[in-house]
């Protein structure tokens, strides 16, 4: 014992001599070659003194993060590629359970809300923080009534009823998911399909050609009017892809430019279906369809249209009773969503039930758009009302992996489908979908946070964000009420917010619970991870001595598989060597090869515990501006063994599975 300890005493006094001496020659001045021979002779001496990858301890498979002779640390992956979502399967519980991170941040969120909803610019707010299994936080602040300062005030809680305002496309879009998933319409079905009055100009005919023609009166440019529209989908009215304007009719405000008396929003729109269908056939598109998005409330108000003309022109066909039909978009969503999920606090008209009247919440400043009815051509594009407690409702059926009857067993694969970007910005941080507005946010959130309810600014982005994690979203704004509809499916919760007063930045306060929550749920995931997975694993019936090792590890809060031995054969390396031959690619120049046996990223399959070992292709993982395209093209390789490809894994009661190899292996308990 007391010759061990000499010995490591020994080694520790040479290290220290060795760093002064490096420390020296680095202060000296010396030319490049110089310094780097000096280096390397220093690492040549450690080498023969120390462990294989002592350089690189902190990493379980070192010399692929570090290849020879190149400088910096080289990352896992030039592709990101999010953990499982274990959350979605084992969520938070209510206030974050015995979780102390997610407790804290909500605790901070409460703090930081509270003092924020003392400002006059805010009448009320309602939020909530939901996941798969239910709402986890909600609070409310401020008054029910702000406009009625001489009655007994209440406070806002999650049964508070806002007007959700364009919230409601989301609705209007989900409705026609729905009638897709009966076989009612197809969402690339034409619009001129469930309504024939709809008749644009041709997709070419521009405005310098519109407005000539119209000073000239040339009546048969006029007639030509409806000939050759472009086809424009319902897809499209969901995307604000097809287009059309924001609203019509349009008010001719006459003279311009003008300083003052700027035209206020009326409640008053006088919208109808024919000078809606009218206003599109007289007047070009704002641009080419699919060119880019432009926000179109007109759009929605003909997929209100379209779903409930398709509805009933689908009951015709099957002789169904057209009485008993909805024959309007609010009695269409009421069947198919509002009864259907239990969201008994929605609705598109005041009722006369007193329960809901008295938890309407009102602003202290248009107050009149509390009452105000838009009609039934604009109820599709934000006509509703809803509680938090309904939304939080729909939101948890949205972050479920499990549908929430065996009616709606369709109901998984259609949101994977529904959450999806249509058009991407070219900034690269924020994308358009159906009709989602989607932001992508750094991963690492947290980045400049410090303690107390109210952090500072946050860079944006960071200076290193090494992958970004969506954000659908829907806001709705009407004068007095702001809302947001914010879904982060990746980490399995999702938060709304409900605002009266004059503020109508909600995105804030999402981004206020997002820089708080991310954190705390990237850590509660990690652990369910480290906890399932993370390992070194054996066989589990026994190592005949050929060597059968598996080793999972996180590297940058992501999975991989490190080492896989069977056999004695070191199956990471015979793939990507195999790979890298058959593939026969030239390292491109100025690319430094990285050693082949390197982690081997595991992507999940979507299904729980399946993944499959992403190699890439070698020469090519770590050339500039390729990115993830070598690691998606190379996965399932068209070799199998055992009736499984070569690339698949998956855990099994507990067990690490490797089908191909025909092995199973159990983790090893205690220091490894």
């Amino acid at each position: 014992m007391a010759s061990g300890r000499k010995s490591i005493i020994a080694v520790c006094l040479f290290l220290i001599f060795v760093l002064v001496l490096s420390s020296s020659l680095a202060s000296t001045p010396r030319t490049s070659s110089h310094s780097n021979n000096v280096s390397d002779t220093i690492k040549a001496i450690f080498s023969l003194l120390l462990p294989s990858g002592f350089f690189n301890s902190g990493t379980l498979y070192p010399e692929s993060r570090y290849p020879p002779g190149t400088p910096g640390r080289w990352p896992p992956t030039a592709c990101p590629f999010p953990l499982p979502n274990l959350l979605t399967h084992n969520p938070v519980e209510r206030d974050g359970g015995s979780n102390v991170a997610i407790r804290e941040a909500l605790s901070s969120l409460n703090e930081y809300l509270a003092a924020r909803t003392s400002a006059t610019d805010i009448d009320s707010l309602a939020i909530a923080v939901v996941t798969p299994a239910g709402t986890i936080f909600d609070r409310g602040y401020g008054v029910l009534k702000a406009n009625d300062t001489g009655a007994k005030q209440h406070l806002v809680d999650k049964h508070s009823i806002y007007r959700i305002a364009s919230i409601t496309k989301m609705f209007t879009v989900f409705e026609t998911l729905l009638l897709r998933e009966r076989g009612v319409l197809d969402f690339d079905d034409p619009v001129e399909k469930y309504i024939p009055e709809f008749k644009p100009p041709s997709a070419s005919r521009g405005w310098s050609e519109h407005l000539r023609d119209r000073e000239h009166g040339k009546e048969e440019h006029v007639r030509r009017l409806g000939r050759d529209s472009p086809r424009v989908s319902l897809r499209q009215l969901a995307s604000h892809t097809g287009g059309l304007g924001r609203d019509f009719p349009r008010r001719d405000i006459g003279k311009w430019p003008i300083t003052k008396d700027w035209p206020t929003i009326s409640p008053e729109r006088n919208t109808t279906f024919e000078n809606v269908l009218g206003t599109i056939k007289d007047t070009p598109l704002l641009s080419v369809p699919y060119s880019y998005p432009i926000y179109s409330n007109v759009g929605f108000d003909l997929l209100g249209l379209a779903n409930v003309a398709a509805n009933l022109q689908s009951a015709k066909e099957n002789g169904a009773d057209l009485a008993e039909e909805p024959k309007t978009h609010k009695e269409l969503v009421k069947r198919d969503i509002f009864d259907v999920f239990g969201l008994n606090s929605s609705f598109y008209r005041l009722p006369e039930d007193k329960y809901l009247k008295d938890h309407i919440a009102v602003p202290a400043k248009d107050f009149e758009w509390t009452n105000t009815v838009l009609g039934d051509l604009d109820d599709a594009a934000g006509g509703q009302y809803s509680s938090l407690s309904d939304l939080a409702k729909l939101m948890q059926v949205f972050l479920s992996p499990n549908p929430p009857s065996k009616e709606h067993s369709y109901l998984p694969a259609l949101l994977r489908e529904w959450l999806r970007p249509l058009h991407i910005w070219s900034e690269g941080l924020q994308a358009v979908g159906a009709p989602w507005e989607i932001e992508y946010l750094p991963s690492n959130l947290d980045y400049g946070r410090r303690p107390g309810p109210s952090p500072p600014p946050v860079p944006y982005p960071p200076p290193s964000t090494p992958r970004r994690v969506p954000i659908y979203s829907k806001s709705g704004n009407l004068p007095g009420y702001h809302s947001l509809f914010a879904l982060n499916p990746e980490f399995g919760f999702g938060v709304v917010v409900l605002v009266t007063g004059t503020y109508s930045n909600t995105h804030e306060f999402i981004f206020q619970a997002l820089t708080r929550l991310q954190p705390a749920f990237q850590k509660a995931l990690e652990a369910q991870v480290q906890e399932q997975y993370v390992g070194q694993w054996e066989l589990a019936e026994g190592d005949d001595g050929a060597g059968n090792l598996a080793i999972v590890s996180l590297l940058d809060s992501q999975l991989f598989l490190t080492h896989l031995i069977v056999d004695g054969i070191d199956v990471l390396r015979v793939m990507q060597e195999a790979n890298d031959e058959f593939q026969s690619d030239p390292v491109p120049p100025g690319v430094p090869r990285r050693p082949l046996s390197r982690p081997v990223a595991l992507w999940s399959t979507g299904r729980l515990h399946e993944f499959r070992m992403v190699i890439g292709r070698p020469s090519l993982n770590d050339a500039r501006f390729i990115g993830c395209f070598p690691y998606w093209v190379s996965i399932d390789p068209g070799l199998t063994a055992r009736g499984a490809s070569l690339d698949l894994v998956y855990w099994e009661d507990g067990e690490l599975v490797y089908p191909s190899a025909g092995v199973r292996f159990k983790k090893k308990t205690g220091r490894w």
